[in-house]
């Protein structure tokens, strides 16, 4: 009797241990695919940050959750982090992770770093680049209503005052991310960006364009745009005043004649 009570104690704690696994595992791989997969894979080398192929022997459990969720308190104040910021030079944004989907990341990762891990399949997008230049320079609006690209963004060469400095230059982002890039399109995970779109996504149609667009961009080194901004400004300082000084012209004068008849 008390045998069969330990064999169905024993079944029901490895079934519920099987079932949490499976969990975490399905639940890990959705945030991944939706949160991490722009940017990470697992065993397929560097995208726009590291590989995380046996993430869990190259660092402590309590850093891996830490940095999960708060990555700026690491890449500020710790050593590593501020090595990983320096060789892959853009910052990891806070995409909002709980402390249950970051146990779930970590054991998805850990999971997938078997040895059988790829990336996340991604189908390649066909689309019109010409059309995502315009989408990205603004000349064609967007169908939900969501600002152009370049109103936050930059590319080398592209828009007379170098577009927008409040998220990175994109000239080379397709080097960089590669295939995944079309998964960062349709999800636009970064924090200020889901402010943005969460209601005026892109649709199909936009992010197949704008994938195109990038993926067709030669990655040359940006041009200072900063500097041409305070040339033009300094130009136009310059050209108000002279209108200023050519529509007072005779102000002057008139001021001094009073004076030279009022002495006589």
């Amino acid at each position: 009797m008390i045998k069969r009570i330990n064999l169905v104690h024993f079944a029901l704690v490895f079934c519920s241990t099987l079932v949490f696994s499976l969990y975490a595992q399905s639940t890990g791989k959705e945030a991944f695919q939706a949160k991490c997969a722009s940017c990470h894979s697992i065993g397929s080398g560097d995208l726009i940050g590291p590989d995380l192929k046996d993430l869990s022997k190259r660092r402590e459990i309590k850093w891996i959750l830490g940095f999960i969720q708060d990555p700026g308190k690491y890449l500020d104040n710790d050593k590593i982090g501020k090595e990983l910021l320096v060789k892959y030079k853009m910052k990891m944004p806070n995409l909002g992770i709980s402390a249950n989907e970051a146990k779930d990341l970590a054991a998805y990762i850990d999971t997938q770093s078997g040895g059988n891990s790829k990336k996340i399949d991604v189908v390649v997008p066909t689309g019109d680049a010409i059309n995502g230049k315009k989408l990205f320079l603004g000349k064609v609006r967007l169908e939900k209503g969501g600002v152009a690209c370049i109103s936050c963004h930059s590319v080398a060469g592209e828009g007379k005052l170098g577009g927008g400095t409040l998220g990175p230059n994109l000239t080379d982002i397709f080097k960089r991310s590669g295939t995944s890039l079309a998964l960062t399109l349709k999800s636009l995970p970064f924090p200020t960006m889901k402010g943005i779109f969460d209601k005026k996504p892109l649709v199909e149609k936009e992010v197949n364009d704008l994938y195109a667009y990038f993926s067709t961009i030669k990655p040359v080194k940006p041009g200072n745009h900063q500097a041409n901004f305070i040339y033009i400004g300094l130009g136009g300082f310059i050209i108000v005043m002279m209108i200023f000084a050519f529509v007072w012209r005779n102000r002057l004068r008139d001021v001094r004649r009073k004076l030279v008849e009022g002495e006589k």
